[in-house]
């Protein structure tokens, strides 16, 4: 249970993380920034 709970917050930090580059650089293509 530990193990897959790390995994899950590991997950959940990294698709945060792509989501906010992902959005960021959607901003900055269309110069929105």
């Amino acid at each position: 249970m530990p193990t897959t709970w790390t995994l899950s917050k590991i997950e959940a930090v990294v698709f945060v993380a792509l989501v906010l580059v992902l959005a960021g650089a959607g901003i900055w293509a269309t110069g929105g920034l």
